[in-house]
């Protein structure tokens, strides 16, 4: 049998809070020349990783994509912690052609988040706030329902 030990200050609303945080994932990944940058959006908690070889090359931002989904896997365990559920990602390419992601960069960039394990990836065109990020997941969210 499990017994719960109450301290002192610690509310329902706080139990509450912990528990959405670890347990949510919400991701913002910017993605720069060989550079990854990754928060956890409820948690705040980031991080920027460079992979071993690179995967960009001069014209495209991920020519080699399973570099890139081993750094992008390895960057949303470390700000996850590996615990909780299928994140959203919202990816944002800081590098492109025409200042726009192509239709062919944006396919990258969400077969990049699905395949390193996301329940939902959007791309962004430009800077967003941790306030916008999850407006994107909640509207997902509500679409799902």
């Amino acid at each position: 049998m499990v017994s719960i030990h109450w301290e002192r200050g610690l509310t329902m609303e706080k139990i509450s809070k912990l528990l959405g945080c670890s347990l949510s994932r919400t991701l913002y990944v910017r993605i720069s020349t060989n550079r990854m940058h990754v928060r956890h959006v409820e948690s705040r908690r980031e991080a920027e990783l460079a992979p071993d070889r690179p995967f960009t090359r001069s014209q495209l931002l991920i020519a080699e994509f399973t570099v890139a989904q081993r750094l992008l896997k390895r960057a949303i365990r470390e700000v996850s912690g590996g615990f909780g559920l299928a994140p959203v990602i919202v990816m944002h390419p800081l590098v492109t052609v025409d200042g726009e992601p192509s239709e062919s960069e944006r396919r990258l960039l969400l077969d990049l988040g699905y395949e390193s394990g996301a329940r939902y990836v959007a791309v962004a065109a430009q800077e967003l706030s941790d306030g916008q990020v999850m407006q994107i997941a909640r509207d997902r969210a509500r679409l799902c329902a």
